[in-house]
């Protein structure tokens, strides 16, 4: 914010906001997990990620609403927590159905620097938004315009990714791959007739 009328009041309310975030986030990986092996992923990642940018957007938009109540905050911040703890559990479940325990290393470990992209693009993007700013503020925007990618990038996944081989009628050649002593030569064939090769 441009103007702070009480830092040291600041910092100790952010951090509130910042540990109902938190402690929310790490109590939804537990959940997350348990769910993410039960559900239709493809509409459990779009709900989590749908749910993490209507919840920014609901932040950057108290300015609008003259929101002005701490409340609203953490509660804001809390729900964003929970949404997005779906995330991660969904995307590592997704990644393991697509790749043995043979490769399944080097392919996880290129696959997550998404993270370090995502947080690079995240302060770049926010930067800007807060740059532009609005109504003479500088933080509604930074909040805000995060939300709206996150929401149209939750339309883009759902309506592309696969989840898992047999989606796209490809059957596990190995039906031992997910035991812990699966081989390292697991691999894949397409199903011209139907039946598992």
């Amino acid at each position: 914010v441009k103007s702070v009328a009480n830092v040291r009041s600041g910092q100790i309310l952010l951090g509130y906001v910042d540990t109902a975030f938190l402690m929310c986030y790490t109590i939804g990986l537990f959940i997350s997990g348990y769910i993410a092996d039960r559900v239709n992923l493809r509409m459990f990642l779009f709900i989590g990620m749908m749910g993490s940018g209507l919840s920014l957007v609901a932040l950057g938009m108290s300015y609008e609403a003259s929101v002005h109540s701490m409340s609203y905050f953490i509660a804001f911040n809390m729900i964003g927590g929970f949404f997005q703890s779906i995330g991660w559990p969904s995307v590592v479940t997704i990644m393991a159905s697509w790749f043995g325990h043979g490769n399944r290393g080097l392919v996880m470990g290129i696959w997550n620097a998404h993270t370090s992209i995502g947080n690079i693009l995240g302060s770049i993007i926010t930067a800007a938004a807060i740059e532009q700013g609005l109504h003479s503020e500088d933080w509604p925007l930074g909040f805000a315009l995060p939300g709206f990618i996150m929401c149209i990038m939750a339309v883009v996944v759902y309506a592309f990714i696969i989840p898992y081989p047999k989606d796209a009628g490809i059957l596990v050649s190995n039906p031992n791959r997910n035991r812990v002593n699966a081989s390292a030569d697991d691999s894949y064939h397409t199903l011209d007739d139907g039946t598992e090769t």
